[in-house]
């Protein structure tokens, strides 16, 4: 898919959040299609909806670019306007089903918050799955 500008790319991801279906952003993490990060983060408090932090993003073997640049800026948003996140697998294959071990060294790495992190107890998960939920972790 051929990357939109910023302006563009951040449009399209804050037009999707507006939509009451969805709730977590998947991998907004890809440095070629670039974002205004604190556009989304703020956008992503207001419209109750969560940002994934994408084990295979951070892979070596990544398709993905810049994630190790771009998820720091991220979770540092994230964490001035406290707006949970999400660790995902993004497995491709069975034995990565599960695994957060890149994501989980991020998250530790850019001290972010256990509490802001919705995939660490089913309560909070519900708060983002709850057609009523609300971000007040």
């Amino acid at each position: 898919m051929k990357p939109g500008t910023e302006e563009e790319n951040t449009d399209a991801l804050i037009g999707a959040m507006k939509n009451p279906y969805v709730k977590i952003i998947g991998h907004p993490d890809d440095a070629r299609y670039p974002l205004n990060y604190r556009a989304v983060v703020q956008a992503a408090a207001r419209e109750k909806v969560a940002l994934e932090i994408n084990n295979s993003s951070l892979a070596p073997t990544a398709s993905r670019k810049g994630a190790h640049e771009t998820l720091p800026e991220i979770l540092k948003l994230c964490m001035e306007y406290r707006v949970p996140v999400i660790a995902g697998s993004d497995a491709h294959i069975y034995y990565d089903v599960g695994n957060l071990e890149y994501a989980e060294e991020m998250l530790v790495r850019c001290g972010f918050p256990e509490e802001l992190v919705i995939n660490t107890d089913l309560k909070k998960l519900d708060l983002v799955l709850n057609k009523n939920g609300c971000f007040s972790l």
